[in-house]
């Protein structure tokens, strides 16, 4: 029996906070999911996620972490076409992103509030950046 594929992204973590939100979710995975399906992690270094080996597939992107272009062409460009060829059930971004993905079920996990924040006209005008950059990320998670 062929198992249905849960692909978990986040291949920019790789310490502090968000790399123990991956390291959470592909616990939860472990040991809720195994049975049922296969899952495959697309990380920075796989050595990071020695304490999984055998148990999950890793996907490495080592150069992910050079430019913001990178990072966009895997998430729009590259995993749309890996999308094709695995044919993901769940397909689990924890980039703040919704990358160009073929799967079943696609989820993102926010971790930064920014996009939800509903700025006033004041703080616009004195943090233009901060709005520009709001608005970005807007339009990558729609």
């Amino acid at each position: 029996m062929n198992k249905k594929i849960i692909i978990i992204s986040a291949i920019n973590f790789s310490e502090g906070g968000p790399l123990t939100i991956y390291k959470e979710c592909l616990r939860c995975l472990e040991e809720n999911f195994l049975e049922d399906y296969k899952v495959v992690a697309l990380v920075h270094d796989k050595s990071l996620f020695s304490e999984y080996e055998g148990k999950i597939e890793f996907m490495e992107f080592k150069d992910s972490k050079k430019s913001y272009l990178k990072r966009l062409y895997y998430e729009y460009i590259y995993f749309k076409k890996l999308s094709e060829k695995l044919k993901p059930y769940l397909w689990l971004s924890l980039h703040d992103m919704t990358p160009n993905v073929i799967a079943d079920k696609r989820v993102v996990y926010c971790h930064n509030p920014m996009m939800f924040y509903k700025m006033a006209k004041e703080e616009r005008k004195n943090h233009l950046n901060y709005f520009f950059f709001q608005n970005f990320i807007n339009t990558f998670i729609k």
